[in-house]
């Protein structure tokens, strides 16, 4: 759903002061998680991951099953152009060591419930 002048406005307000803090609080950081999803579905591409999955292979829309995990988690990842069965994270370098376990640990989750999700048992 397209947002209005007014809550694109107060949502820009809340980047902004969120840029400017060095430590997050949960609330802030489900937020982010949400906004950039449901920015994604409603201006980026609407409707681009039905479409790929509806025209793609098996192992193209288990790529973009991952995927779709990940990013629900919390996880930003991107695919590529070519080859979605190819997902890029990119952490920055200096990424805590308990952040890599974490996501790790949440591609592990992610991975179970696309083979659940399959009628695979793990």
């Amino acid at each position: 759903m397209k947002k209005s002048i007014e809550e694109v406005l107060k949502d820009t307000r809340i980047v902004l002061d969120i840029i400017q803090k060095t430590e997050l609080t949960e609330e802030e950081k489900v937020w982010i998680s949400e906004s950039a999803v449901s920015n994604f579905n409603d201006y980026v591409n609407p409707g681009f991951l039905k479409y790929r999955k509806s025209v793609s292979n098996d192992y193209t829309a288990i790529g973009f099953e991952v995927a779709r995990g990940l990013f629900d988690r919390g996880v930003l990842v991107a695919g590529t152009m070519l080859n979605a069965r190819v997902i890029r994270i990119e952490p920055p370098l200096t990424i805590p060591h308990d952040d890599v376990s974490r996501v790790l640990e949440i591609l592990h989750e992610t991975l179970l419930e696309v083979q659940a999700g399959r009628g695979n048992q793990a």
